[in-house]
């Protein structure tokens, strides 16, 4: 980051980012103590380890809620702390973040329309030029070059030295004798 001003959007996406992802880990952190301890402790000592190998894949998955939602957590709060920041990184994993919402955001449909809709804004504004610009992202060859002052012209490559008994037109530059009083291409008089 420059020293350019975070552009109001960045800062309240950083913020809503570090916001949401302190929350995710704290719930996930809280879902992953229930299951795992204080109902892990009760299913250790009422079912023998047969049974427990054997929970269906629900009970597998409600398992897994916990740890998915503290690392989704701690990576928000990375995005958003990197955002803040000005870091190029994070801007490209939030708009990497963003496409999954956008994709499973059609997995939930008509619900998820709402998901789609606010990813895709926010994956756009992270596309605009200020934006770009911002976290450091070069601008096109075009824009670069334009207020560049073109290179001056290096003057011309005098003529090679003419040898004996040789000359040329200045007018057509066709090459004669040096002995010559017009030229024989254009007839102009030498």
């Amino acid at each position: 980051m420059s020293g350019k001003p975070t552009p109001a959007g960045v800062l309240l996406l950083a913020i809503l980012d570090m916001l949401g992802g302190l929350i995710l880990a704290l719930i996930g952190l809280a879902i992953s103590y229930i299951l795992f301890v204080e109902v892990g402790d009760l299913a250790l000592a009422q079912a023998s380890v047969e049974e427990l190998i054997g929970q269906n894949i629900l009970t597998q998955i409600v398992l897994a809620i916990g740890p998915i939602l503290t690392v989704t957590g701690v990576f928000l709060l990375v995005i958003g702390i990197g955002l803040l920041k000005g870091k190029s990184w994070a801007r490209i994993a939030a708009i990497m973040y963003f496409a999954v919402i956008f994709v499973s955001g059609f997995l939930f449909l008509p619900s998820g329309i709402v998901a789609i809709v606010i990813a895709g804004l926010v994956i756009y504004y992270l596309f605009t030029p200020g934006v770009k610009s911002f976290f450091g992202k070069p601008q096109p060859i075009e824009s670069r070059f334009s207020a560049v002052p073109p290179m001056p012209l290096s003057p011309p490559l005098p003529p090679p030295p003419p040898e004996e008994g040789i000359k040329y037109c200045g007018s057509c530059g066709t090459e004669m004798p040096r002995e010559a009083l017009f030229c024989p291409e254009c007839g102009e008089k030498q």
